[in-house]
């Protein structure tokens, strides 16, 4: 295979780990190691990601030109020291966060010699980038926008956890930075570990219990000791709040217990005050971005925003941003958390190289593995499960979720990104007002609070939300129209909101099928749509997790390919 111009390999080698691969500023296929690996959010180096994005582009290592790589190592353990003594001095708390912050896995010698150990082959040029700069460019650079301000928050990348840029053309320029250990991503994974959840995958728990609860000026006063939100930034006080090298999250000091009372242990019923800390939580982070989105809309000077970061993926949060009143357009990048950083890092090369890495907005999320129809009977038939053959696999599917049942639903090349879109989902009915529970207790064995999402068509979206634009990949709530939530309460959250997905023909024209069939049986272009998962589990990548998953849950009907398998 020959290309004219040059072949980059992005990679992030820490948790969320993940590869892309970049020829001629076109994203050809990304890996997240977890999918391969069965490790939720693993740390792992993203060999197996490194090899699936090669293999998709029937190419070696060797036809690579450059490797980009999503943080910053040259500043290891040199500027930390550097930062340390800017910024830190005689605070022995904070000495001991950077302690841990600075860790030897970072370095670029001990990476490249890792790597070269698991690929057995010599390696390109590497090039260290910025870790907040690599956010920045993989949404920035994806969104079709001409100009745009660009907030990337996260927990931490190198010393920063807040960056606002400036997009414009093919340029990124920085605007302000807050740094360590002023970080909204460690304030809110402490409160989740609070809230009896885990830091880094329970964050999405605590945004959906936050609607449960109300504001209480008590909670949110005693909040506001934590987070300070003053004019167009904010501050963290880490004497509540400390990062732990051992499980690589944040977590909660006793100072933060005496404030808020004894932690909610694992199993413990919530009570109106777990809620109401939630609502608290969620509204002060809504607070503090919607100042930043006001400050950096007046410098940058435009009415598009971009988001990414492991924060971007807070739904209602982006929902927010979408809302404010100077802001027209927003675009946040499916996988928004550091398994898209290395996307953003093979783009930023690119840029660095002399090209123009806009050339290509992001129409979809389908950057992951495929198989054939061959390659899925010969695991059915490994399985030793009975199926059943449909050409007409979009019509029988569609009278399976008219008629109620549970569908794991596995096709085409895997999404990116922690939300199902189409090609690793569970579908089901949202007509059924006890879907949800249904789901969440009998296949997902997750809370019962926790909401689904739908999908509808794009050419309907008009007719379910109060916002009428292009929703393509579940990362943006919307409000939903007025007695939506009657017609569709499987797909409703409690506050009236939704985290839809619009599904354009041309994007995935099997699933717009579907759900075109479903609407001819029901008159709604929806249906519910969950990731193709249980609890603690990475969403499934091959016919052979598929299979694991659909007989080790509630699921009534696996549709994988053109085949049906039924309990």
């Amino acid at each position: 295979m020959v290309y004219n111009e040059v072949i980059i390999l992005g990679i992030f080698p820490n948790k969320n780990s993940s590869a892309c691969l970049l020829i001629n500023g076109k994203l050809i296929a990304v890996g997240e190691e977890e999918r391969f690996n069965r490790v939720k959010t693993t740390s792992s180096l993203p060999i197996k990601s490194i090899r699936y994005v090669l293999k998709e582009a029937g190419i070696s290592l060797k036809d690579v030109d450059h490797i980009a790589l999503a943080w910053d190592c040259t500043k290891y353990p040199e500027q930390i020291e550097l930062f340390r003594n800017e910024y830190l001095s005689d605070r022995s708390e904070i000495d001991k966060l950077v302690d841990n912050i600075k860790t030897t896995n970072w370095t670029s010698k001990l990476i490249e010699f890792k790597l070269r150990t698991e690929l057995k082959e010599e390696l390109p040029p590497i090039h260290y980038i910025s870790h907040h700069l690599c956010h920045a460019a993989s949404t920035y650079y994806l969104s079709g926008f001409n100009d745009s301000l660009i907030l990337t928050i996260d927990g931490s990348g190198e010393e920063h956890a807040t960056v606002i840029w400036k997009g414009e053309g093919s340029n990124i320029q920085k605007i302000k930075e807050i740094n360590l250990p002023h970080s909204l991503g460690w304030f809110y994974s402490a409160i989740t570990e609070f809230l009896g959840f885990r830091a880094y995958t329970g964050e999405g728990k605590v945004m959906g219990l936050a609607p449960y609860g109300k504001n209480d000026e008590s909670i949110k006063n005693k909040l506001q000791k934590i987070i300070s939100i003053k004019g167009d930034s904010y501050t963290i006080d880490p004497s509540y709040i400390y990062f732990d090298k051992r499980t690589n999250s944040s977590k909660f000091t006793d100072k933060l217990v005496t404030l808020l009372g004894e932690p909610k242990l694992h199993g413990q019923e919530f009570t109106q005050y777990h809620k109401d800390l939630a609502f608290c939580t969620q509204d002060l982070l809504e607070e503090a971005v919607g100042n930043l989105v006001s400050y950096g809309i007046k410098q940058s000077n435009s009415n598009n925003v971009c988001v990414a970061g492991g924060v971007g993926m807070n739904c209602k949060m982006n929902g927010k941003i979408l809302e404010h009143e100077l802001v027209s357009n927003v675009f946040v990048i499916p996988p928004s958390s550091d398994n898209g950083s290395s996307i953003g890092a093979a783009l930023q090369l690119y840029k660095n190289l002399g090209y123009d890495p806009t050339l290509h907005k992001m129409e979809h999320a389908y950057y992951g593995p495929s198989f054939t129809d061959e390659e899925i009977k010969h695991v059915l038939d490994y399985c030793k499960v009975n199926y059943t053959y449909h050409n007409n696999i979009e019509e029988v599917t569609a009278k399976k979720i008219y008629d109620n049942k549970i569908i794991g639903w596995f096709q085409g090349r895997m999404e990116i990104g922690s939300r199902a879109l189409g090609n690793r989902s569970i579908l089901g009915n949202p007509l059924n007002k006890d879907m949800k529970d249904i789901i969440n207790s009998h296949v997902k064995h997750r809370e019962s609070y926790r909401p689904f999402c739908p999908s509808m068509l794009s050419e309907d979206a008009a007719k379910y939300l109060e916002i009428n634009e292009e929703a393509p990949f579940m990362i943006v709530a919307y409000e939903a129209k007025k007695g939506i939530d009657k017609k569709l309460p499987a797909v409703v959250h409690v506050d009236n909101s939704v985290r839809p997905q619009t599904v354009r023909k041309q994007d995935n024209e099997r699933y717009w099928n579907l759900i075109n069939e479903f609407k001819s049986l029901s008159g709604e272009s929806v249906i519910l749509n969950t990731s193709f998962n249980v609890a603690g589990e990475p969403v499934v990548c091959t016919p052979a997790d598929a299979v694991r998953c659909f007989f080790g849950t509630g699921i009534d009907v696996l549709v994988i390919g053109n085949y049906m398998v039924e309990k």
